[in-house]
């Protein structure tokens, strides 16, 4: 037997079920609905992978950023560095970097760059070592590996 709403809308529950799937995609911030920051960060991405120029991730393909949001940090926007176990990486730094996802605690140890915490950044498709993300006390960077990104082609 179908309720009275039911009976109201051809399509019944699915209209509900639909619209209960796209508000759990929501959070609640200051008393107002918004996209969550996963949405946010998965519209921003595919926002990107729809440009023709953006950067990809060597190993899968996903788009991580686009050239425009290069950034220039100590004196530049391609730095080499090498880590404590004599690595050395080539790094070029970006402001947003929607493609990417971060793991880790950050860190002082080690950084690269004076003042700023680090985390892992890995590719949000595949989720291989991409380079790092700096957190400082006012803004934030991504230091992607040159070799592991790859311009569109």
């Amino acid at each position: 037997m179908a309720t009275a709403t039911e009976a109201a809308r051809p399509e019944g529950r699915r209209h509900y079920r639909a619209g209960r799937r796209w508000l759990k995609r929501l959070a609640r911030q200051d008393g107002n609905w918004r996209p969550s920051p996963q949405l946010a960060r998965q519209d921003q991405a595919k926002h990107f992978a729809e440009r023709d120029q953006a950067l990809r991730c060597a190993h899968c393909g996903h788009a991580i950023t686009h050239p425009n949001q290069a950034i220039t940090v100590s004196g530049g926007h391609e730095h080499t560095f090498v880590n404590p176990a004599g690595l050395v990486f080539t790094v070029r730094l970006f402001r947003d970097t929607p493609g990417c996802r971060f793991h880790g605690q950050p860190s002082p140890e080690f950084s690269w760059f004076p003042g700023y915490l680090w985390r892992f950044a890995l590719c949000g498709g595949c989720g291989r070592h991409l380079g790092w993300l700096f957190q400082g006390p006012a803004d934030h960077f991504t230091a992607l590996i040159a070799a592991a990104i790859r311009e569109a082609e």
